[in-house]
């Protein structure tokens, strides 16, 4: 008997070599295996907390930058603005991406935004979309029919509170040389910074973005349609700075877009041209002519659109306390033509603002500027109750900020190492 063949290699036929090759499926068993149930459990519990420790973190961090922005310090990281950007997109939880968005609606209103500005210019062209998009559609449904703000409303209000933050009350400043207060567009610094993304743009492809997806040229006609009617009030020497935003944006678009790259550029170009030389356009001198950038991060440019100067650097303050002195003496003269009207506590948050900033300026730390904003609203508030024309309910409602004031002053002198 042979028994050879049990040693020898077992030899496979064409077909059943071809099966072996080809066939890939893996034969499982619908009983489970040993540790099965505790493997799910373990996957399950780990995915749990790795999501939750993100969350928490994540809130941390959003955390920590609204704190930051909020105490406007004077050095900024890169990283920050960075982290802003990264929460307000889409795939983080709405909580999350309203909470981000509203930190930027406030530093784009306080026009502390040069750093924001460059970081947006650097993102990924359809995230900056998403962001513009979102922000022009706060202001496009604050100015829009009343249907449709009502859609939108708690949210809309809450945005824009946010962006009017370190404005002045109601938008409103007094000039010294008109005899009515006049209304500042709620939009200009937002329209200071779309016009200071543009200058940081690298190439016409944002310019574009701006024209033809975010529709820009439309909003700013519809927003100011005394661009496009010669005899408009807005032709006055008080009222036509106002349109100084919207003649920033156009002459970064138009210093942008380049016809002989891209053909299609060439009605954008011609449309912006013809709204640079409207009259109204034509008359608003800009800071400089040949610097796009100097004349839309100018002090001057805020005090025009009665907006507070950023406190962003105490060597600035002191560069332009004359500018800063100007507008204290805006608010003194707003203070005595007002005084004992309807408006006493209107006038008197613009002295406290104003004062503050001044106080900045002269002692260029924040504990002797609350100090001094402290004491100076003091003695305007003393001033105005002690006259006979200040009414009783006046007053009353004047108490509580004596107070607030008082406790400034005194945490302001104690705490002097806050700077």
């Amino acid at each position: 008997m042979d028994f050879m063949h049990y040693f020898l290699p077992t030899t496979m036929s064409d077909s059943e070599m071809a099966s072996s090759i080809l066939t890939d499926r893996t034969f499982t068993s619908t009983i489970p295996g040993l540790g099965a149930t505790s493997g799910k459990a373990v996957k399950l519990v780990g995915s749990v907390v790795v999501n939750g420790v993100e969350a928490i973190l994540i809130r941390r961090r959003i955390s920590k930058l609204e704190t930051i922005f909020k105490l406007r310090e004077e050095v900024y990281c890169k990283a920050n603005y960075e982290d802003l950007l990264e929460l307000s997109r889409s795939v983080y939880e709405p909580s999350i991406r309203k909470r981000a968005f509203r930190v930027i609606m406030g530093i784009v209103g306080g026009m502390e935004f040069e750093d924001l500005a460059s970081a947006v210019s650097e993102w990924h062209l359809s995230e900056s979309y998403d962001l513009l998009k979102e922000m022009a559609l706060c202001f496009r449904l604050e100015n829009g029919p009343e249907e449709y703000v009502n859609i939108l409303s708690s949210q809309i209000s809450t945005n824009l509170r946010c962006y009017g933050m370190r404005r002045l009350p109601s938008s409103y400043i007094q000039r010294h040389d008109a005899d009515t207060s006049m209304e500042v567009p709620l939009c200009n610094a937002f329209l200071l910074f779309i016009a200071l993304v543009i200058s940081f743009s690298e190439n016409s492809s944002f310019s574009k973005l701006v024209i033809h997806e975010l529709d820009m040229l439309t909003f700013i006609t519809q927003t100011f349609p005394a661009i496009l009617y010669p005899n408009s009030e807005f032709n006055s020497t008080t009222k036509a700075p106002l349109l100084l935003p919207a003649k920033l944006v156009f002459r970064a678009l138009l210093e942008k877009l380049d016809p002989t790259a891209d053909s299609l550029d060439a009605p954008s170009i011609a449309q912006l041209e013809v709204l640079l030389s409207t009259t109204v356009l034509n008359s608003i001198s800009l800071v400089s002519e040949n610097d796009l950038r100097v004349s839309i991060l100018s002090p001057w440019t805020r005090v025009r659109l009665g907006v507070n100067i950023p406190s962003s650097s105490s060597k600035e303050y002191v560069h332009n306390l004359n500018t800063v002195s100007q507008r204290y003496r805006y608010t003194r003269e707003f203070r005595d033509s007002h005084h004992g009207t309807r408006q006493f506590g209107y006038w008197l948050s613009i002295a406290y603002i104003n004062n503050q900033e001044y106080g900045r300026a002269t002692a260029r730390t924040r504990t002797l500027a609350r100090e001094y904003a402290a004491r100076q609203a003091l003695a305007l508030l003393g001033h105005c109750i002690l006259y006979s024309r200040t009414e009783l309910w006046q007053q009353i409602i004047a108490f509580p900020f004596l107070l607030l004031c008082s406790t400034t002053t005194r945490l302001a002198c104690r705490r002097n190492t806050y700077r």
